[in-house]
């Protein structure tokens, strides 16, 4: 029932994962035990409730995020046993093994290529923004336009 399938093959892409996922199920039981804070759920279980002390009581919503990281923990295990999983993996892995990963050199001058353009559109953005916002007129402005006035003057008088 607890055996792995194929124990030898995909042993990184099921590591990563099984992290990925683990670490999510961790954050679900953690909002969980949060979200479950109204007083009855804080009320420690009576009869061994206090049997840790008064600082570490077994209260319901600690029980509640303990069975959703065991029901969890045991899904994980199984989904990453499920064949159909496992052998999607595999190919995985095996495909990115295959690909042609560009070199040091190329990421930072791409990544420098993508910064100066991301400046620039940035710099163009505010410039026209700026510009839209001076046009549209009002206090602290550098063009004092009344534009009732000027659709006034272009269209004539509204009736």
């Amino acid at each position: 029932m607890l055996e792995w399938y194929k124990p030898d093959q995909g042993h990184r892409s099921r590591g990563f994962t099984g992290i990925t996922l683990g670490l999510l199920a961790l954050h679900g039981c953690n909002s969980l035990y949060n979200f479950l804070s109204s007083s009855w759920w804080r009320t420690p279980l009576p009869g061994i409730g206090r049997v840790l002390g008064d600082e570490f009581s077994l209260e319901p919503r600690f029980l509640m995020a303990l069975i959703l990281g065991v029901l969890s923990a045991y899904g994980l295990f199984r989904m990453l046993n499920h064949p159909k999983v496992v052998d999607f993996l595999i190919e995985t892995e095996a495909e990115l093994k295959k690909v042609a990963w560009a070199s040091r050199r190329e990421v930072i001058g791409s990544s420098i290529v993508v910064l100066i353009t991301v400046i620039i559109l940035s710099l163009y953005i505010f410039g026209v923004d700026w510009l839209i916002i001076q046009f549209r007129g009002g206090e602290g402005t550098l063009f004092q336009i009344d534009w009732d006035a000027a659709w006034d003057w272009l269209l004539g008088p509204s009736s």
